[in-house]
């Protein structure tokens, strides 16, 4: 009898040390405090651990896409146990917190949804030249995140005359799409140059002086410059305000020798270079050729203006010094 005994307890301990403690610990469903649902309905697998071959048994409707709600811990074991789950471990919960996951969609996704789409409908590389204003504010929206595209453009309209566009959006709710309306005007805009301050007529345009902004391209000339260099080291012939757009014929080339002013005479021939004064007798931009008195000969010669105060003349009787001492004279 006792060696009977002894063999069953063998037997026993035997089978109890090649059954891992893992594998008995796992075959008991342990009940979780708090659920994440990624769907619209909570199966046996959402609140437990563990919950074996029923997991995907359903128990409960989710709340809606980022609402948070709770369950009592009773009616989660009563419902899993009626779905097949044995013997499931409360761990002492009194209530279980379920919250619907939810992905967020700013304002800002949804302009720049609406900005790429029209710039590929207007054949546009670059999204950034578009000026979009809207009918109103837009507001954050909630959308399902485990949906393969939880937000997307149904439909979009615009008019290349008026600007105005019509977009309706399609948002995954998770069991339903709902549709949802935006609508403003869009425009194609170009960069321009305009002045950053006021300026006089005869000012020069200073790299400070200038700034560029973007204005809708449809209001355009096609003389409007949209170039600093050709603005920065050119005169204005009016006045002009500041956030004037400008165009070639509202510069000129700054006035380099004024009438009446005092300027150098360079006379060059054959590689003899003199320097006299002068008087001009008309204003002068660089490039131009004018009147310069020569105060020392009291003759009037034509010289080519090369920069502020300075000009140049060049006789036609290349190698004749004679000529150029006369004029000096």
């Amino acid at each position: 009898m006792m060696r009977t005994l002894i063999l069953i307890a063998v037997a026993v301990t035997l089978s109890l040390a090649t059954t891992p403690f893992g594998a008995r610990a796992a075959e008991r469903a342990s009940l979780r405090a708090q659920v994440t649902a990624t769907r619209s309905v909570l199966t046996v697998g959402d609140f437990f651990d563990n919950a074996g071959a029923v997991a995907n048994q359903p128990l409960f409707r989710a709340p809606d896409l980022g609402d948070t709600g709770t369950v009592p811990a009773l009616d989660v074991l009563r419902r899993a146990r009626a779905a097949g789950l044995h013997n499931p471990e409360s761990n002492g919960l009194l209530q279980i917190t379920v919250h619907r996951a939810a992905l967020t969609v700013t304002p800002d996704n949804l302009r720049e949804m609406v900005r790429d789409a029209l710039a590929e409908r207007m054949g546009l590389e670059n999204p950034d030249t578009l000026d979009i204003s809207y009918a109103g504010s837009l507001p954050n929206v909630i959308v399902d995140p485990a949906a393969l595209e939880p937000v997307t453009i149904a439909r979009l309209t615009h008019s290349m005359r008026s600007g105005r566009f019509d977009a309706l959006f399609a948002l995954q709710l998770g069991n339903r799409v709902a549709p949802f309306a935006v609508s403003g005007v869009a425009r194609e805009t170009a960069e321009v140059v305009t002045l950053a301050r006021r300026l006089s007529r005869g000012e020069t345009v200073t790299a400070r002086d200038v700034k560029t902004i973007r204005v809708p391209k449809a209001t355009l000339r096609n003389d409007t410059i949209t170039d600093p260099a050709a603005v920065i080291g050119m005169a204005l012939r009016r006045p002009q305000s500041a956030g004037r757009l400008l165009a070639p014929r509202d510069l000129e080339k700054p006035i380099a020798v004024a009438r009446r002013s005092k300027v150098i005479i360079t006379y060059k021939l054959a590689g003899l270079t003199l320097t006299v004064q002068g008087e001009a007798m008309t204003d002068g931009v660089k490039g131009d050729v004018i009147d310069i008195l020569n105060t020392q000969s009291s003759r009037v010669v034509q010289a080519l203006v090369t920069g502020p105060g300075r000009v140049s003349v060049q006789p036609r009787a290349a190698g004749r010094i004679a000529s150029l001492q006369e004029a000096i004279q």
